[in-house]
């Protein structure tokens, strides 16, 4: 819902000394509804960041609220109400009222397990089926996410609760048929996403299917979840630009599939490691996702028939009861209720502990050609800053420090924050070094086919 800056102002009040986290063009915070009391999520984006032009700036926040609202489901964050700050004070601020997350992002649960005792396949299994439930109902709804990640995943309780998909920013919505599918003919060349969680196809740049792309995603994203440390660096066997160069990891992978091994089993190998701890079911899923062939990848109708999500209750203990997964090929049947079979119920929203979106800057590797003029606008919006760099995000300004006021966010510099460290091989001992699981900003390499 759409307020004017006088309603929101009404409506809600935001402590601005309660900052759950900033990002390169917002920040968000802690707010309460003066009516019912209720705690939410107050993220305060300063539209000259995200656009010169604050006409054009207005108009791209409103197309990722209005897609992330337009997907009501228990396990899509819920979006309250939206609207401009209040002048004078606050505006060149656009702010986005959402439940709020008192568990942060499964990114933080991931790392506090670290990658000598990663997550037990019981409590993956209760995560995995309410993330096939979210990005299930995002595909029946003709809309690809394109940056899924363990960042982009929050959850309602620190021991796990309910997860809920965030960030739409880069999410594709496909035209819709008159029979009520969605066309997805016509491939998608935009390269956008996070690199460690990217299809190949997509870091290609000739053309890929967006359902397609976010099955890969979901797949790194399990393996990640299962051994603390990322499957690849970046799904790119030969060098293609000056900032997407060849991961060895990738043509490693390339070879194994060639010759019909195990993906999983390799990537752990890379580190004299096995993944014996892993059931066979789990082992076949993940390299089912992580196929690099998109026609031979698993579809999400394969993933949830698969043996994996069936067998056992997968509750593990850490999180709510996890019920058996129910495909819907109907992309009209888009109900809350339905999707009760993969969430597992709903948890209270409380207060929260250093829970916020992952809102970094999307970096960009890449440009050139003639791109449209609105992919220049999504870009310049999502932050439009080089990808790469030697800063490790363990040194980057504090994302938790609170600010003053809203303010503080458009007079600040965000070149600051740090930058993505690949992972290389280490020549002086002959071995790879484990890759760090550092927190990884997406970027957007807007080139033409």
């Amino acid at each position: 819902m759409e307020l004017e800056p006088n309603s929101l102002s009404t409506a809600y009040a935001i402590d601005f000394t309660a900052c759950f986290g900033k990002g390169g063009y917002a920040a968000t915070f802690g707010a309460r509804h003066k009516s019912t009391g209720e705690i939410v999520a107050a993220k305060a984006v300063c539209i000259k960041r995200v656009h010169p032009d604050p006409e054009k700036a207005v108009a791209l926040i409103k197309r990722e609220v209005a897609m992330q609202a337009s997907l009501a489901h228990a396990n899509v964050l819920k979006i309250l109400a939206h609207g401009r700050g209040q002048p004078p004070s606050h505006d060149g601020m656009y702010f986005i009222l959402m439940e709020i997350m008192r568990g942060g992002d499964l990114f933080g649960y991931i790392k506090r397990a670290g990658s000598v005792t990663p997550m037990p396949e019981a409590t993956a299994k209760v995560f995995m089926r309410q993330i096939l439930a979210g990005v299930s109902h995002c595909h029946e709804r003709g809309v690809a996410h394109r940056d899924l990640k363990p960042q982009n995943i929050m959850l309602t309780a620190k021991e796990g609760g309910v997860v809920k998909l965030i960030d739409f920013g880069l999410a594709h919505q496909y035209t819709r048929r008159p029979d009520g599918g969605y066309d997805r003919s016509a491939l998608l060349i935009d390269r956008c996403g996070t690199r460690s969680y990217c299809a190949p196809e997509v870091l290609a740049g000739k053309g890929y299917d967006g359902f397609e792309a976010d099955m890969w995603s979901l797949g790194s994203t399990l393996f990640v979840m299962l051994s603390g440390f990322t499957a690849v660096d970046q799904a790119v066997g030969v060098d293609l630009t000056e900032k997407l160069k060849g991961d060895w990891r990738f043509q490693r992978l390339v070879e194994v599939q060639r010759k019909g091994g195990s993906s999983t089993t390799a990537a752990y190998s890379f580190y004299k490691r096995t993944c014996s701890h892993l059931s066979d079911e789990v082992i076949r899923l993940i390299d089912g996702l992580l196929t690099i062939e998109p026609f031979g990848r698993l579809t999400m109708r394969q993933v949830f028939s698969h043996p994996w999500l069936e067998e056992g209750d997968g509750s593990g203990g850490d999180g709510p009861e996890a019920r058996p997964l129910v495909y819907r090929s109907d992309p009209g049947a888009a109900s809350e209720a339905a999707c009760e079979a993969g969430c597992g119920g709903r948890a209270g929203h409380e207060r929260v502990s250093a829970a916020e979106e992952d809102d970094e800057p999307l970096y960009r590797a890449a440009s050139s050609g003639t791109v449209e003029s609105e992919l220049i606008d999504q870009l310049i919006y999502r932050g439009g800053l080089e990808l790469g760099g030697d800063a490790s995000p363990s040194s980057r300004r504090s994302l938790r420090s609170p600010a003053s006021s809203a303010r503080e966010l458009c007079a600040e510099d965000s070149d600051e924050d740090g930058r993505y460290r690949s992972c290389s091989l280490d020549f002086a001992s002959g071995l790879p070094p484990l890759p760090p699981l550092e927190e990884q900003h997406a970027f957007s390499c807007l080139e033409n086919a």
